[in-house]
């Protein structure tokens, strides 16, 4: 179980489902994703008025979690090739201390010719 404290209230997560987030406001439980609920509790802090997380979306979340799974990494001559992106261009990977940018198969033969 997850606990915080966030301007005055305490938020818990007891099943750390990242969309599981609670909080009491007014005898009133909301719960959504950790940024929507200190969205609430934000709102509620403001204006007295009670909004339910969902109503602000998933705060980014959601892209977030596709970020993560686009990222790929592959090894090659015992060097770490990584993209963070899922785009072609954007791998990366470090050579002797120095980056080396571009797309995969530049990398490779920017490898090849200089680890022979």
């Amino acid at each position: 179980m997850k606990k915080s404290l966030y301007r005055g209230f305490f938020i818990e997560n007891k099943t750390d489902i990242p969309d599981d987030w609670k909080v009491l406001i007014k005898n009133k439980v909301l719960h959504g994703h950790l940024s929507a609920v200190k969205k609430s509790i934000d709102w509620w802090n403001d204006t007295g008025s009670i909004i339910q997380p969902k109503e602000f979306g998933d705060m980014g979340e959601t892209a977030v979690n596709e970020q993560k799974n686009k990222s790929q990494a592959e090894e090659y001559k015992g060097f770490a090739i990584k993209n963070d992106t899922g785009e072609a261009k954007n791998w990366y990977c470090l050579y002797h201390g120095k980056l080396a940018k571009g797309s995969l198969p530049a990398i490779k033969r920017f490898l090849d010719k200089h680890e022979k």
